[in-house]
């Protein structure tokens, strides 16, 4: 967790490579930054895929998730004091998790505008989240952290299967143009046990040279 925004440089041998490859790793991470967030920390920001802005903003549009926020919708609106950022439209590891409202804009709240502001509305996200990390430009939005710890919400993938269409055995690898069958068992983490997570958005992903495959799960 690193809730210390304004810092410009860490102790020891903590630096910027080394927070990077602790989230390259397979390790969490918990950032937190305001109004006055060093460089360091807009850096580590910008390379998990998320670029901190550097005016005050204001939203309450949340992600509809009942993995992220739970099954009890937020009824009262949430009242933030922080700053901005803007996602990396090519990383597909990250995910909105609450934007500004419609009318929203960001700018400098002390000065005229002359130009039209570089983000408005729904582009400002305001928390977001990247698989290994997570990103908010607003400390007080921690004191709900159940998400955040693993303590709702929280899946393991268990038992992956795949091979050829009838055929039992896993091969060593795949040809263009196989068939082949993938099966897992995923659990979502309750509070006091594992229990079956049931959807019908869980996705897979074939990586080969060419083509690329994404297939929705079928929940059986």
């Amino acid at each position: 967790m690193l809730f210390s925004p304004s810092t410009k440089k860490f102790g020891g041998s903590v630096d910027l490579a080394a927070v990077l490859d602790f989230v390259d790793s397979g390790h969490d991470l918990i950032l937190a930054a305001d109004t006055s967030a060093s460089d360091l920390f807009r850096d580590i920001s910008t390379e998990c895929g998320s670029d901190v802005d550097h005016k005050l903003i204001a939203g309450d549009e949340f992600i509809k998730s009942d993995v992220v926020l739970g099954p009890e919708k937020i009824k009262a609106p949430v009242f933030f004091r922080g700053v901005g950022h803007s996602l990396n439209p090519t990383n597909s590891m990250v995910l909105k998790v609450l934007s500004a409202s419609p009318s929203a804009y960001s700018a400098n709240p002390k000065t005229k505008l002359s130009n039209l502001p570089s983000l408005t509305g729904s582009a400002i996200s305001l928390v977001s989240v990247v698989q290994a990390s997570m990103i908010s430009s607003y400390l007080d939005l921690f004191s709900d952290n159940k998400w955040v710890y693993h303590e709702r919400g929280h899946l393991k993938a268990v038992n992956v299967r795949h091979h050829k269409v009838g055929e039992t055995v896993e091969p060593a690898m795949y040809r263009i143009k196989d068939d082949l069958e993938y099966a897992v068992e995923i659990y979502e983490w309750s509070g006091t046990s594992w229990k079956p997570y049931i959807a019908d958005d869980v996705q897979v992903q074939f990586y080969m040279m060419s083509p690329y495959v994404l297939k929705s799960e079928n929940h059986v």
